[in-house]
């Protein structure tokens, strides 16, 4: 009886391809670069396959910029203000999901 919440980066979105071509960076370097306990970077499949071997199921899924959107929309930098936009709730830099236990 209980519920998750689970906020991840997503590193597959446009805006950190980007970035890890510019720098040249793998996506393990760059998931311990933005934060040294990020040692994997999961995506929404793998995320809800570890949740139903646990009992969870998914009730909500939300993509975005980050937690501070109105941080990017207020940005002077062009691709730090298209990248708070998401588009039908996809390709954001950021996954929210909320689980349930079964």
């Amino acid at each position: 009886d209980g519920i998750l919440f689970i906020n991840i980066p997503v590193y597959d979105s446009i805006l950190f391809k980007y970035q890890r071509l510019l720098r040249r960076k793998t996506k393990k370097q760059q998931s311990i670069d933005q934060d040294e306990t990020h040692i994997n970077y999961w995506n929404f499949n793998e995320i809800k396959n570890i949740l139903s071997s646990n009992n969870f199921s998914v009730t909500e899924k939300y993509y975005g910029y980050n937690p501070f959107p109105f941080v990017g929309i207020l940005s002077k930098n062009l691709l730090t203000k298209l990248s708070s936009m998401t588009i039908f709730n996809n390709f954001g830099n950021s996954l929210t999901i909320v689980a349930n236990k079964i």
